[in-house]
């Protein structure tokens, strides 16, 4: 697919800027800063955190309205913000919890199904089941209790497809076949879907109805398998934000794509490491994007923006950071140093640990001011500047939280 040529690009980022949502407001132009000069410059250190002994025991932790669902040895819990943790499930199989958007529901795996479950622990449904497949990706619709899922084969593989199940009913069906879905995220109304294939993105209607192809590019490997590139909506569903790594010594691509096709917009482009190495992530207003380049032994870690104002904040040694996100108000980037469970944030200039503790791992965020995270088999709580809260211990997977009240 070709580009748009410089002069119609101008035009139309232009229109979008003005008569858009704010995700393509123009953001603080950043100001370019020398790239660190490796050979002479000493990689720059960070303390080592100093682990502190953990509560024996979880305290009686609040929050009203924040929630988090979790497994400990193949059961589920869950935690209600101001009541103290009850368990949900007890077979023993029970893994990956996902919580409704209004905190009410759970929707989770179950050896090789896909079930869903009252937050009190009442009512256990199974959604899907097959002897030859396995859930992949699922998650919540925007404001509903619809799950969207794709499935894989039994050796892993990703089938691509697309599934609704209604978690209220058990109801399940499949939208688009094999091929001809991919992971998806949704637009901020739930009525639109971006599909991600390792070539190949597709929209569709929330049905499934009228998908199409609307960009395609060299398929790459990542860190996982195949590289499926991350999707940034803007607010208003017209399109979204995007990143194509680039092969074979090319540079990635910062990318504005049409929800109804037509020539993509090349916002920006930069020189990253590959997907193997760390993944480069688009901040949640869509206004810029943070990379790692490779230089020699070392990575530096910078930010660039649709006007293509490129900042290098600090080199570390390969192999010894990589790339997590933004925090929701994407003002703060998150990544990890010399141990991946040992989560960092960097706020303007500055690099401050997420933990008190020992580690934060996984950690999920409740708004922009507060999070909750892994310390080992510890699942905190914590408010920025104030030290975190064990809200349970013996945790052995994966959580999920969601924030359904102020």
């Amino acid at each position: 697919m070709k580009l748009l040529p410089f002069a119609a690009f101008v035009i139309l980022l232009t229109f979008f800027l003005f008569s858009c949502s704010p995700a393509l407001s123009a953001p603080d132009v950043l100001t370019a800063t020398p790239l660190i000069d490796l050979p002479t410059q000493p990689v720059e250190n960070f303390p080592t955190v100093a682990p502190t002994l953990a509560e024996a025991a979880p305290r009686n932790v609040s929050m009203p309205g924040a929630q988090a669902v979790y497994e400990k040895s193949g059961n589920l819990w869950a935690w209600t913000g101001d009541s103290a943790p009850l368990q949900l499930t007890s077979g023993g199989a029970d893994s990956r919890p996902r919580l409704s958007p209004d905190g009410k529901l759970v929707a989770f795996q179950r050896g090789t199904g896909l079930w869903a479950v009252e937050i009190s622990g009442q009512n256990p449904r199974k959604l899907f089941g097959e002897n030859s497949a396995v859930p992949a990706q699922f998650e919540f619709a925007p404001s509903s209790h619809k799950v969207y899922f794709t499935s894989a084969g039994l050796d892993g593989q990703l089938r691509f497809d697309l599934n609704l199940a209604d978690a209220d009913s058990g109801l399940s069906q499949n939208l688009l076949p094999a091929g001809q879905g991919g992971r998806f995220t949704f637009a901020p109304d739930g009525k639109l879907l971006a599909l991600v294939r390792p070539d190949q993105i597709a929209t569709a209607q929330a049905d499934g109805s009228g998908a199409q192809v609307v960009f395609s590019f060299q398929s790459t490997q990542g860190s996982n398998g195949e590289y499926l590139p991350q999707i940034m909506w803007m607010d208003n569903g017209f399109g979204f934000k995007t990143i194509i790594p680039g092969g074979a010594g090319q540079p990635a691509r910062f990318m504005f794509i049409m929800y109804m096709g037509g020539p993509p917009a090349q916002l920006a482009e930069f020189s990253a490491a590959a997907p193997t190495v760390s993944e480069s992530f688009i901040a949640p207003d869509g206004s810029k994007a943070a990379y790692l380049k490779e230089s020699g032994d070392n990575l530096e870690l910078h930010v660039i923006d649709a006007s293509t104002a490129d900042k290098a904040y600090f080199a570390h040694k390969r192999g010894q950071i990589a790339l997590l996100g933004w925090t929701p108000d994407s003002q703060n980037l998150l990544f990890w140093l010399d141990d991946a469970r040992s989560t960092w944030m960097m706020s303007g200039n500055a690099q401050n640990p997420l933990s008190d503790v020992s580690f934060a791992a996984d950690v999920r965020w409740l708004d922009a001011n507060s999070y909750i995270f892994r310390n080992d088999s510890e699942l905190r709580l914590r408010i920025l500047g104030q030290p975190s809260q064990i809200i349970d211990t013996g945790i052995t997977g994966g959580f999920d939280v969601e924030k359904t009240s102020p």
